[in-house]
Order: structure tokens, then sequence, then C-alpha cells
């Protein structure tokens, strides 16, 4: 029997790219076994998780949850490379705004339900529709036509360059019609055509999920028997759990908890940047703060940072100072503009005071402190203190985070976490259909560029004006990047792990016993 727990929302928070945590570990019963493939467990710990198992949840952090259960149409390697799943080809029409995708024939789901195109097509319209924040990825689909028992085709309101990365982990998770027909089911009971099902019998949902490996999937035998996903409620305990070999494996942020591994024979470490800590600036309309709506204060506030204190000081030099806000793995990144803000209070003054706020001016900023640690704010506080911005913090919980921030939209600005995509489509679509912000993106010159990459026919052609666009955020002072930190995995000797490219914490088929 599947029961509940109420910690869900955590998970929701850290799905959405919030600096999310999912780390490994153990469930009491020991590491994972060294037998070949297929013959051993894992145990994997998280502080994030899904608010259930209905795949429309499933992104950020919690995506290795579905991936035991559900397929891709497309899938992903670690590097980045895009594959066939269960859809074994795809092409563009001329106008690349119609997608036709042939899929695989010999998929059932785990409950017997032939996979076919009508099953994609619901899926795809399902979780467009669910109004979820993940659902901005399919914000373009206009309609899903099923050309025949298996092949479709996704006709888009307007060209999207980067849509097919986005049928991997997330919106390309398939689910039996079946269990969709059912209504809320898939929310406990989930149906996918994927190497596990889940253990209803075992499973605790928000506490622990247990996975079985299914005798009759379709595709590569999966390689453990057993997976086992638990929640913990700090890092603390996870790097315990490390230290003692009770945790296979682990991604810890704080510095204190990886200094405390370090040294143990039996651990291996590696980096895992996977996100960026930066003031965004949700209001740049001015709408409740006016000042935001002058370029040159948004400079002024990127002049004021000092990064390098940041990186220093708050980091303990584990981190890495940048002005752009794009993953150094993106076609978009330009190295150049790492450093185009530098620390200059003068410069910045002088901006204020030409902007007609030569005596600075206050704001109210919400503090989410799993992000926003009070080192953290305490930092930027003083650096904005310094050219008169005077900022008053008001702490957030995940509910105040999703009533006043997302929803709601009280504030102007918040330090987030913002994940680093490899996807240089994924920069414009966050400019475009933001998690949180207030009024739409009305930069002509953005605008202008956008155009060109949508008319642009290669990625080839459409690189240099990524990086355009890329150089016109930060010139514009879009928002205010500060650092990215250099998290480690922890893994112990039993097990490998690959870094997945674009996401926060391994591919669940990233995980295999040592040889």
């Amino acid at each position: 029997m599947v029961t509940t727990t109420r910690r869900g929302v955590l998970g929701i928070v850290a799905g959405s790219g919030l600096g999310a945590i999912l780390a490994a570990c153990s469930n009491g019963g020991g590491s994972a076994n060294t037998g070949g493939g297929g013959s051993s467990t894992i145990n994997i710990g998280s502080l994030a998780y899904p608010a259930n198992m209905d795949p429309v949840n499933a992104q950020g952090s919690n995506v290795p949850f579905f991936q035991a259960v559900y397929d891709n149409l497309i899938d992903k390697a670690p590097t980045g490379e895009l594959k066939p799943m269960l859809a074994t080809e795809w092409k563009w029409s001329a106008d690349n705004k119609t997608l036709e995708m042939a899929l695989r024939t010999d998929v059932k789901f785990s409950d017997g339900t032939a996979f076919n195109a009508d099953a994609a097509r619901q899926n795809l319209l399902r979780y467009r529709d669910s109004k979820l924040a993940g659902s901005t990825l399919l914000a373009q689909v206009q309609d899903v036509k099923v050309v025949d028992p298996h092949r479709l085709q996704i006709v888009l309101s307007q060209v999207s360059p980067g849509f097919v990365q986005n049928l991997w982990a997330g919106a390309g998770f398939m689910a039996s019609p079946k269990s969709i027909a059912a209504g809320s089911a898939l929310k406990t009971t989930p149906v996918g055509s994927g190497p596990y099902t889940m253990d209803a019998s075992q499973t605790a949902l928000g506490s622990k999920w247990v996975f079985k490996a299914r005798t009759d999937y379709w595709g590569e035998k999966a390689k453990f028997d057993t997976v086992n996903i638990t929640t913990y409620s700090s890092e603390t305990a996870l790097a315990n759990g490390l230290k003692s070999g009770q945790i296979d494996a682990g991604l810890l942020q704080q510095q204190s908890s990886i200094d405390s591994v370090k040294g143990v024979s039996t651990l291996k470490m590696m980096p895992y940047p996977f996100d960026m800590i930066s003031i965004s600036i949700l209001d740049h309309d001015g709408t409740i703060d006016k000042p935001l709506a002058d370029v040159r204060v948004r400079q002024a506030m990127n002049y004021a940072i000092n990064r390098e204190n940041l990186v220093k000081y708050v980091w303990q030099g584990n981190a890495t100072a940048t002005s752009i806000p794009v993953s150094p793995d993106s076609p978009a990144y330009v190295a150049s503009l790492k450093d185009y803000y530098e620390h200059d209070p003068a410069k910045a003054k002088q901006l204020l005071s030409e902007a007609g706020y030569p005596n600075g001016f206050a704001i109210t900023m919400p503090q989410y402190t799993p992000i926003a640690t009070d080192a953290i704010a305490n930092s930027v506080g003083e650096d904005l203190a310094a050219i008169g911005i005077k900022v008053t913090w008001k702490k957030i919980d995940n509910n105040g985070l999703y009533a006043d921030v997302v929803t709601n939209k009280k504030y102007s600005t918040i330090i987030f976490s913002l994940g680093l995509s490899d996807s240089a489509w994924d920069m414009v679509n966050s400019v475009l259909n933001p998690l949180v912000g207030i009024g739409q993106y009305d930069d002509p010159k953005g605008l202008a560029l956008i155009d060109q990459i949508r008319a642009a026919k290669t990625e080839a052609e459409r690189k240099p004006l990524y990086q355009a666009f890329a150089t016109h955020l930060v010139e514009s002072a879009w928002s205010v990047p500060m650092t990215i930190p250099n998290y480690q995995f922890v893994i112990d000797q039993k097990v490998t792990a690959q870094r997945q490219a674009g996401m926060a914490v391994p591919s669940l088929p990233n995980y295999a016993p040592a040889k």
C-alpha cells in the first residue's frame, strides 16, 4: 500500500531548479553490491522529491524518480547528445514548425497497454495543458497529430529551435493512456514503459520510493534489480552516511559537508557545478520598484556586487565569479563576458545619479534561505548599501516562495539559483517564458535577435546569434549573475556515476555497479 507524507512542497521547489539537491544514499540495508548488471541494489537519497509520481510533475532534481518508471520520447547521453528512445527518428518541416517523429512499434506499458502515436499525443497535450511550471516547455505546441499508429506530428505556433531537447526528462515522459483515463491514479500508481515499476507495498510517497526492475523491459537490461530512493531532511545526514559507508553516492553543496568527507579512502569526489546564484530582476518595467525600469540602475547593481568577495568568503574559494547568465557548456556562452561587471562602486554610484537616483533608493527583497543564506544576503546587502540601495530582507519559506513570488508577484527581485542548461534556446525561453516575472519581454533589440535565431536554418547559423543575444542580456543588465558554486558529487568505490549535462544530478541510467 502506498502512503504519503507532508514534506512534498520542498520537492516541488527543488524540482523547479532552485538549487535543489539529489544525493544517492543508503536505506539502512547497505550499499550497492558489485555484482553484474541487474544483480544489485542501489540506495539513492534525496533532499528534493516530487509532489507525486504523475509525470507532469517531472523536472529539475526530481527527474531520476520518474526515469525509473517512464521512458522519454528522446534520450540524452551524459555529454548532452540527443539520441532515439521511444522516438526512433525525427525531422522538421521546411518551415521548422512541424516536427514529425517515427515511434517504436514494440513497446508496451507495464499494464500491458501498447505504446503508440495516440498515447504520445495524449501525454504531450496533457503536459502542455497542466499549467505547472514545466508546461512552458511545450508552450509553443499548437497541436499534435496522429499520422498513423506509429508516427505523429507536433505542430508549433512558431519556430522553437531547442524544442527537441524538451522531449527528454520532463515533457517527453510517457504514461499509460489507461492510467491517464483513470484520473489521479498516476499520482500514487505510476504506469510507464520504463525499466522499473514502483513497488507500492514498500513505498511511502514523500519518504521512500522502491522500484523493481522489469523482466519484460523492451530496452537495455536495468543495471540494478532494485532502486531505493529515500528522502532526508539535512545534508549533514547525507555526509555522515557517506563517511559511514551506508550511502553509495551524494551531492554535497555546503562547504562544511564537503570538508567532512575529504580524506575518506573509500570515497571519490568530482566537481559538479549545476547552478548559478543570481539576483533575478523580475520587474523590468518598474511596476513594483520604478528604478528597475532604467537600465542604468540595473547596471549599477551589477557593478555594486563584489563577486570575488562572495567567492572568497562565502564559498571559501569553491565557486567561480561570473557576469553572464549562461552556462559555460552552452553554445551561447561568451567567455569575454565573464568579468564584464567588475566590482566598481564609483561607477555604480555614477550610473544611479545619471538615472535620477543620486541618493539611491529602498527595496524589499525576499530571502529564501535555502538559496539566499544569511552569508549571501549580508554580502549582497552590504554591497548594494554601499552605492545607496537599501535592502530590507523579508524571509520566506516554501509557501511564501510560491504564494508571494511565483503566484502573487509581490517582489521585484529575488536571489535565485538558476540551473545551468547546455541548451542555448533555454536561455531564450527563460526570458520569453520565465517561471517568475512581471510583464512580457518587450526589448526591441532582444526580440529582433530572437526573430533572427528562429529564422536561422542550422545550429551553426544560430550560434553567433545566440551569443549576440547573451551579450545583449549582459549589456542590458537583465539580471545580476554572481557565482557558479563548485559543488562535489561524492561516490563510494562500489558504484560509478556520470555527470549529466544540463541536470543538477546524474540521470538514473548514469549509475552503475563498479566493475
